[in-house]
Formats: C-alpha cells, structure tokens, sequence
C-alpha cells in the first residue's frame, strides 16, 4: 500500500558533504580578477579555466585537490551524454587533469570511459569545437554514426562505474586537514541549498504514479507534511522555470488544488487566494487531467494566458521560502 516507510523520518536528514563539495569544485573556474573576456566555448575560453581551477588549487593538499577535482568532474558529468560535454565544452579543457587523478585513486572504470571515449574521436588533438563538429553538423545530424554510438555507450559506463566520485571525493578528505573546514561549510550551509535538499529528499518518497497525471490520491500515502512539502516543491520548480502557466499546463497542474490547500495550511492565505484565483479561467470542476487542461487552454486568449502568468509571483515572492523553513523546523524535517 503505502511508501510511507520510505520517506525519510523526521530528525533524520543530513546535509551532504557532497554538496559542499561540487559548490567548492564549481567555484575553481572563477578568477574574479581574470578581465580576458574570453569567448564562452572558444579555446581561449578552454585555456582560462583551465589555468583558473589549477591557480585555485594550488597550495592545497594532494588529497583536498584530488577530492575536487573528482567532485568536479562528477559535476561535469551530470548531462545525458557526459563524455559529449566533457570532450566538446569547456570542461575539455581539464579532460587530462581528470583522467590523471581518476588513474591515482584506481578509479579503473571510470578512466577506462574517458580513453575509450578519446579514442572515438578521428581527431582528438584538435579543439573542443573541431570535436564536436565530427560528432554533429549543429543542426541536429548525425556526423559520425560511430562516434555518436562510443559516446553513449562510454556515457553509460561512466556513470554506471563505482565507487561514486564524490564518494570517493568524501574519503579522500576524510583523513586530510581541510576534512573539519568543510564540515564547517557543511553546518554553515545557506539556508536556500538545505532547503532545496530536503524537498528533494521527501520529493523523492511520493508514489505519485503515471508521471503525466500524477494521482492526487498518492498523497494521502505519505505523511501529510511530506504531502505538503511535495506540491509547493513542485509548484516552485515549474514556476521558477516558465511561471505558473507552466505549472498549470505541464502534469504538475493536476496537484493544484492540493497545492492551494497547501498554501492556506503554511499561513499563506494571499498566495492561496491569487492561485485560486487564476484557475477561475478554467470551468468548474478544476480538470485534473493534463490532455483536458491543455485542450482548454489551447483555446485561451491572452486575457486568460496572463491571469495565469500573473500568479508566477507567489514563489518569486520570498514569505514561501520563509514558510517552508519554519513548517520543516516545527515537524523536524530541517537538514541538520
């Protein structure tokens, strides 16, 4: 029946040393007193982040320097096809400062991914944009049938090898100086990334079924805080992306009115009442199903499409924030 027992227990969550880990190893690439100008993408752009994240390193110890480098390259990875973007962008430019780190911590899987994937190439010794020009024309066809198969297939190796990099990031500081300096970032979080963790976190327990008509039924399986939780969180992220009519028009949309409960529930009655008050554009009673809503709004004009715009400022407007950390702290949901 239930997944309740999934969903993590109050008191529970920890932030991560992870996430202290990648903010640190994305920070590298910034030289603040760097005024070149470089163009995104171009080899000069490669070169600067380059000599940016090795500057950033130095005087650290081999151990904090490896476990960044490992937390960077795992943050250099997370597209569909990572050894696309890490041989065709401007994290290129470190391809060899990774695989010589992965070869020092016996991380065999994972470099044998990256020499796999440079030997795919034609041409390797070439630029990020000559690379990238064998795979693709840019214009969505396929150059090189074989070269798009080795990137895939060396993608899936790499992010199937194990152990996880930041994984491996965390023991490698484990016994280092630095290891107490990031624990206390760690404490020291900001309160918008511990807050973006935990909806994450209890996001994740929600059985919420066939993911084009989520079933609102599913949120009477789960604690009602974590219910609560779950339908701001998705309200928030279709809503920073494209504003509330793209929270209404994408599946999200069918969890509405649950949302709006929720709102009145954190004491946020005006937030509530302007959200009631854009779906009045659609009939009664509020059609949950996506395929129904959007034939309905297919037909809107612009007096319709802007009333559901106009709602976008109830996450733009900080008091969600403040009632989401307030109700996690109450119910023991604040990552410690």
């Amino acid at each position: 029946m239930a997944q309740e027992h999934t969903c993590p227990a109050p008191h529970s969550l920890v932030y991560p040393l992870d996430d202290v880990l990648q903010s640190a190893a994305i920070a590298l690439q910034y030289d603040f007193n760097d005024t070149s100008g470089a163009e995104f993408g171009s080899e000069a752009h490669l070169a600067q982040t380059h000599r940016n994240v090795l500057g950033n390193l130095a005087g650290k110890s081999q151990a904090e320097r490896d476990a960044l480098i490992l937390a960077r390259l795992d943050w250099s990875t997370t597209a569909t096809v990572p050894m696309l973007t890490l041989t065709t962008t401007d994290h290129a430019g470190l391809f060899n400062v990774f695989l010589e780190t992965l070869d020092r911590h016996d991380l065999h899987d994972h470099a044998a991914a990256l020499r796999a994937t440079r030997d795919a190439f034609p041409v390797w010794d070439t630029t990020a944009r000559n690379r990238y020009e064998q795979w693709s024309d840019g214009r969505g066809q396929i150059r090189d049938a074989l070269l798009d198969k080795a990137l895939r297939e060396q993608s899936h190796r790499f992010k199937s090898a194990r152990p996880g990099l930041l994984q491996k990031a965390a023991v490698l500081l484990s016994d280092d100086p630095s290891f107490d300096d990031y624990m206390a970032r760690r404490s020291n979080a900001p309160d918008d990334r511990k807050l973006y963790f935990m909806l994450d976190e209890l996001a994740a327990c929600v059985p919420v079924g066939n993911a084009f008509d989520p079933d609102p039924d599913a949120l009477t399986r789960v604690p009602p805080t974590i219910a609560d939780f779950y339908v701001i969180h998705m309200l928030m992220l279709e809503s920073m992306n494209g504003g509330f009519h793209q929270y209404i028009f994408n599946s999200t949309g069918a969890l509405a009115p649950d949302m709006i409960a929720a709102l009145s529930r954190l004491g946020l009655p005006e937030h509530a009442q302007a959200a009631e008050k854009a779906l009045a554009v659609f009939p009664a009673p509020y059609p949950r199903s996506t395929d129904d809503r959007r034939a309905i709004m297919r037909d809107f004009g612009q007096p319709q499409d802007n009333a559901l715009y106009d709602a976008t400022w109830i996450v733009d407007d900080g008091a969600i924030y403040d009632a989401l950390q307030d109700l996690a702290q109450r119910e023991g949901y604040w990552p410690r």
